[in-house]
């Protein structure tokens, strides 16, 4: 389950008794330069009809009508009459138009904001998101070999030509989706230069293996391809357009790296007319030892585990024990105490920080009762920051405020079941490959 920031910040707002009105509108348009707000439902409102009423406060905006300023703009308030229900602010961005839902609160909102992604951050490793990560395949070259990562490209892959490219969600066998390549004009596809992901001189001689899924419903339609010079292709088999996905049995190239090699690209091909899907796409030469961890995976790996199957890269996986995690000023990385059979696809569990929140809508991975937690947290560092921000005597209440939801804080992480489990030893399970 997840919560909004609106929602978090409603709560914080409550919390911290910061006199909170929602649900209003503007019954009529502001002036021209968006210094003015016009609401008759003010006047409802305790002490709406005085003047000094909501001296000080701020208005957010929480709905865009056409014309208006953005949702999460907010300015504070230097003038009302109650009169004519006029709010005077620092101007918004545009006037203020009829009908523009917004709310009132004693505190910046963009400070309660910052206080409550802040909160998200320092719960961190209490709170958390936990990650399963099956990115990693044993002793692979490519990038995104799997080809899950899309934008108008593929990355770290480069087109062959000008081909349709795009995220197949639907048709995959691993990960959380497939390329979907479609030549027009000419055969046409993706590629990607493996020359700098390995020391040429010591894999002259060598077995460049690659590995690969392909799906096709026209015969000849697709293929793999490897060059060492942009001119001479090593070809794998087509594919056979059975609208089945077809694996390592067929769609395979093991190719010895010349001794004048200038490139060593890896290629997904598709002839002229024709839609193809490539999916695990794999490269290898020799053993590697060491795995760049995931960044979503900030503690741990709690566990290692390989796929037991070519054939199931997405079925059951075995643990590996034989492993110890390294860090330097560039990352975390698993170092692996014995070569693994290659092209099988790697597991590592592990937790990350909350995401942080950029938009009203945006959420983080928390619900009741945690959301109490991150509320507290959030109000406790709000505090520190307004009494920072006071003169003298002026920032006793805030630090006062500050410390006690420092102790609520303490308290709630101390309630039974509050914080998050992390993961711990899993258990070794004997196997083999195949």
């Amino acid at each position: 389950m997840t919560s909004t920031l609106s929602t978090l910040r409603g709560m914080l707002s409550k919390e911290v008794q910061s006199s909170r009105y929602v649900g209003l509108t503007t019954t009529s348009a502001g002036d021209a330069g968006g210094t003015t707000l016009i609401d008759t439902g003010l006047n409802s409102l305790p002490s709406g009809g005085d003047n000094d009423f909501c001296l000080g406060m701020y208005v957010l905006i929480t709905e865009l009508v056409t014309g208006g300023p953005a949702v999460g703009e907010s300015q504070q308030v230097t003038a009302y009459v109650a009169s004519t229900s006029t709010i005077t602010t620092a101007a918004f961005s545009a006037q203020v138009k009829t009908g523009t839902n917004f709310e009132l609160h004693r505190y910046d909102p963009t400070d309660m904001d910052t206080a409550i992604n802040n909160a998200v951050e320092l719960l961190y490793p209490h709170l958390h998101v936990p990650y399963r990560s099956v990115t990693l395949v044993v002793d692979d070259l490519l990038s995104n070999g799997s080809l899950d990562t899309f934008s108008t490209t593929f990355t770290g892959w480069t087109n062959i030509g000008t081909p349709t490219l795009a995220a197949e969600t639907t048709r995959k066998v691993h990960g959380t989706g497939s390329a979907s390549i479609t030549a027009s004009g000419a055969t046409e596809g993706i590629e990607q230069n493996l020359f700098t992901a390995v020391n040429i001189k010591e894999v002259v001689g060598k077995t460049l293996h690659v590995r690969g899924w392909v799906f096709a419903t026209v015969a000849s339609a697709a293929r793999l391809r490897v060059t060492f010079d942009g001119a001479t292709y090593t070809n794998g088999a087509w594919q056979a357009g059975d609208a089945e996905w077809e694996n390592d049995d067929t769609q395979y190239i093991d190719v010895a790296v010349p001794a004048d090699a200038t490139e060593m690209t890896v290629s997904c091909e598709v002839t002229d007319g024709n839609v193809a899907y490539f999916d695990l796409v794999r490269a290898w030469i020799d053993p590697v030892y060491t795995y760049t961890i995931p960044s979503s995976v900030a503690k741990g790996p709690y566990s290692v585990s390989i796929a037991q199957s070519l054939d199931e890269p997405s079925g059951l996986f075995s643990t590996i024990t034989g492993y110890k995690v390294e860090e330097d000023s560039s990352g975390r990385y698993i170092v692996i105490n014995d070569a693994l059979p290659s092209g099988y696809v790697l597991k590592i569990t592990g937790v990350g920080p909350l995401s942080t929140m950029s938009t009203d809508a945006g959420t983080t991975e928390v619900d009741a009762p945690r959301t109490q937690l991150v509320v507290a947290r959030a109000a406790q560092w709000l505090f520190e920051q307004l009494a920072a921000d006071s003169p003298g005597d002026g920032s006793e209440f805030y630090v006062s405020q500050a410390r006690r939801y420092e102790q609520r804080t303490q308290q709630l992480l101390a309630t039974p079941g509050m914080r998050m489990r992390t993961g711990g030893a899993t258990r070794s399970v004997s196997w083999s490959y195949g």
